[in-house]
């Protein structure tokens, strides 16, 4: 990158990520994808009720996330945080306005998918950038599907 620059963590954590299997998600099974509602909605719980909490930093797995009633979901999530405490009545009913917009959550999530083979060509670019610097010449050659992983391509140099 760039001195002093640098992307964030969420940023190369989404770059890792291919579009096209997302759509294929999309297609098959929407009660799959809403839980990327619930995560939202259980976020907006955990600032609520600790406003320190650093999001982002700790990913979070429920198997099954949909087939639970939201309430159950958020007191695993919240014991998996080292959080005991009860959710205020008021709090959980503020979030489930939050899943009722199951769409747009998805709708973010899709747009925001779209920008990961932008910032995975970025990184890969700044790599070939830096060993081109360094006098090794590069080329990047996708080696497989990027359906089996979006981090299909090699990046090949040789020093000459």
């Amino acid at each position: 990158m760039l001195p002093d620059h640098q992307l964030s963590y969420a940023a190369r954590e989404m770059a890792c990520h291919f579009i096209d299997v997302y759509k294929d998600r999309l297609q098959d099974d929407s009660d799959h994808l809403k839980v990327h509602c619930y995560r939202a909605a259980f976020q907006h719980i955990v600032i609520k009720l600790h406003p320190e909490f650093d999001r982002g930093k700790i990913k979070l797995t429920v198997k099954h996330a949909t087939d639970l009633p939201f309430e159950k979901y958020c007191k695993i999530n919240l014991k998996k945080l080292g959080y005991n405490e009860v959710i205020p009545q008021d709090l959980m009913l503020e979030a489930k306005v939050y899943l009722k917009q199951w769409k747009n959550v998805m709708s973010f999530y899709t747009i925001r998918l779209a920008l990961s083979p932008v910032l995975e060509t970025i990184i890969l670019l700044d790599r070939m950038l830096y060993l081109y610097q360094h006098g090794i010449t590069s080329i990047l050659v996708p080696i497989f599907d990027p359906k089996i992983s979006p981090r299909n391509f090699l990046l090949l140099s040789h020093k000459t």
